[in-house]
């Protein structure tokens, strides 16, 4: 029973939601770890418990250049190929966007773009 969520970062930084720099006339998009964030936690008041998020690397990359080394913990298992954001998995993707894969009402696995 899981239901997995994307984050779309395929479009130009200007298809991405504005927010308005008060010290500038220039709109800036909001980072991926603020959309990251604001979607977990829409996920968790609406009931879902997140099972994990799988990022492409220019992805996981983002994050680190975002939040710092602090933003994305190592598995402390060599043999796992996953992190931590957050105290949520992130498992590589090859797939574009982030997704975020839920246990929740679902029957079965879906991919929703969001």
């Amino acid at each position: 029973m899981s239901l997995a969520h994307v984050i779309s970062d395929r479009g130009a930084v200007e298809d991405a939601p504005q927010v308005q720099d008060l010290g500038s006339q220039n709109p800036v998009a909001p980072s991926l770890t603020s959309r990251l964030v604001e979607r977990l936690s829409e996920l968790r008041e609406r009931g879902y418990t997140i099972l994990w998020i799988a990022l492409p690397a220019d992805q996981i990359t983002s994050l680190f250049v975002e939040g710092g080394d602090d933003a994305i913990l190592l598995d402390e298992d060599p043999a796992r190929d996953a992190a931590w954001f957050r105290g949520d998995e992130i498992r590589p993707s090859i797939d574009d966007g982030a997704w975020i894969y839920v246990e929740g009402q679902f029957a079965e696995m879906s991919r929703l773009q969001v």
